[in-house]
């Protein structure tokens, strides 16, 4: 999210002294339940340590993501910035991050250059052209539509053309299923106002006309997200509601005016949010370094985590509060914010079991079983999202055949539900060596995702016919081209996880 320092003052002088009123007085509001598993797990399948816990990150519509813009027509990243590249940009963002090892990307498409008249072929062969090249790196977007890129200027589409280009949308991602698939973790509802976030503009709209259209515009399944419980209410008839998520860009481990469901913890907008949360997709940021309303500009990281958790988020920026260099209060440019100060702030089983976190026992362990330091900046990296583990394995014959059953256990933060197909991989084995290419995979019906919210499990069983001597036997768990590991240290190969 882009926002002019001018607006950033104007707002943040408000409630500068709202909250300077309040702070010395707050409790923290956050109240979660216990955690517990039904089943324990019993290692029969072995899990994977702490110290090879990043082999996770690869796990796609999870985890921290980057923020990046593309501008139709021209090919820039910003839409007035003359000279860049969308492109450029996204290659540098994915560069400059590397180290956190992000697969995901806030995408905000700009459509500023047609806000008064259709998409053309041009336009649509440069976000087929840009998606293609998202695929290519492995990684997945979280899709924001946009005309207006500041709040003082009047780039506001009318309601036909946002109508018009919706629909040809609609025929970009039939025409382009498969790639669509492949990318899209989530739709973040945009067109309206100000960087697409539904505030400030100098359009006159239909809403909830417009909310329908975007859902319509995407495959049956895709998920999608709000700013504000205002927007996110207009789409409760809509058939495909369950399916619409929250969207948080003011993320400070407490409540906030500017909360997705606001700062009151007994509205019925809070309520809603709160029962929701863990069955949507959701996604959230924290303000720009120097902009948290907090003393010192300090977020408190365990409250942090809190929020989280009662957010059940899925993905974080990565670009926020962490090394961009802003201005503080005090004048001075800081390139070190909350999540750069995270890295040295730590946490263990005691601290997150009194705050009802999720983890699992060998993520503070390394693979000699010593104990290993684990920061709060390695808890949200490792823990936003799902944290799939597959344990407690039973093997019997039955008759001429064989019964297997394990179970799947979720320790994220959020529930896997892009994650919709399990597949039961068989193939030979001799040596210990798996012949991948004598595979054979059988689908899972009775896998449910949506079971998996934290600390969610489900017992698997599944018939394979015939004796399994001599074969490996693996999970596959997938969405689109991608496939997902398992918390679990065993051999991971073309995306199976093999369990025997």
């Amino acid at each position: 999210m882009r926002k002019s320092f001018k607006y950033f003052v104007f707002i943040i002088a408000i409630f500068t002294l709202i909250f300077t009123l309040s702070a010395c007085n707050y409790e923290s509001v956050i109240t979660l339940s216990d955690l517990s598993l039904s089943i324990t797990p019993n290692e029969s399948i072995k899990h994977l340590t702490g110290d090879i816990s990043e082999e996770l990150l690869n796990n796609v519509d999870r985890g921290f993501r980057l923020e990046t813009y593309y501008t139709l027509g021209s090919g820039r990243a910003w839409p007035t910035d003359v000279g860049s590249d969308g492109y450029k940009m996204l290659d540098e963002e994915i560069e400059f991050y590397k180290d956190d090892k992000p697969v995901e990307i806030q995408v905000y498409i700009y459509l500023t250059e047609y806000i008064d008249k259709p998409l053309d072929d041009i336009a649509l062969n440069q976000m087929k052209d840009y998606f293609e090249y998202i695929r290519s790196k492995g990684m997945s977007m979280l899709l924001r539509f946009a005309y207006d890129h500041t709040q003082g200027e009047d780039n506001s589409p009318k309601q036909e053309i946002i109508l018009e280009h919706l629909n040809q949308i609609k025929q970009f991602n039939i025409r382009n299923a498969q790639l669509i698939k492949d990318t899209l973790t989530a739709y973040q509802f945009g067109m309206i106002g100000a960087w697409g976030e539904w505030g400030a503009t100098f359009g006159k709209y239909n809403e909830k006309t417009l909310l329908n259209a975007m859902i319509d515009a995407f495959p049956d399944g895709t998920y999608f997200q709000g700013r504000y419980m205002r927007v996110v209410n207009q789409t409760d008839k809509n058939p495909k509601s369950e399916y619409v998520g929250y969207h948080n860009d003011f993320l400070v481990g407490r409540p906030h005016p500017w909360n997705t469901a606001g700062d009151k913890y007994k509205s019925n907008d809070y309520k809603k949010f709160i029962n929701n949360a863990q069955y949507r997709l959701n996604d959230g940021e924290m303000p720009w370094g120097g902009y948290t309303d907090e003393p010192d500009e300090k977020v408190d990281g365990i409250n942090f985590l809190k929020q989280m958790r009662e957010h059940s988020l899925g993905t974080l920026s990565i670009k926020h509060n962490y090394i961009e260099p802003r201005v503080g209060k005090d004048g001075i440019i800081h390139n070190s914010h909350n999540i750069a100060r995270w890295k040295t702030e730590y946490v263990t089983p005691e601290i997150l079991k009194a705050n009802k976190l999720p983890y699992y026992d060998s993520w503070f362990k390394d693979s000699n079983g010593s104990t290993i330091k684990r920061s709060i900046y390695e808890y949200l990296r490792d823990y936003l999202g799902y944290v799939l583990m597959l344990d407690n394995l039973e093997i019997k014959k039955v008759g001429e055949n064989t019964e297997l059953s394990f179970v799947i256990t979720n320790f994220g933060l959020g529930t896997p539900l892009t994650i919709n197909n399990m597949e039961i991989v068989v193939c030979d084995k001799a040596n210990n060596i798996i012949n991948i290419d004598t595979a054979k995979n059988y689908y899972v019906s009775s896998y449910d995702n949506k079971k998996l919210v934290t600390y969610g499990q489900q017992k698997i069983t599944f018939t394979i016919k015939g004796d399994i001597a001599g074969k490996a036997i693996g999970v596959k768990l997938s969405k689109g081209n991608h496939t997902i590991k398992t918390a679990n240290d065993i051999p991971y190969i073309a995306g199976v996880n093999f369990i025997l």
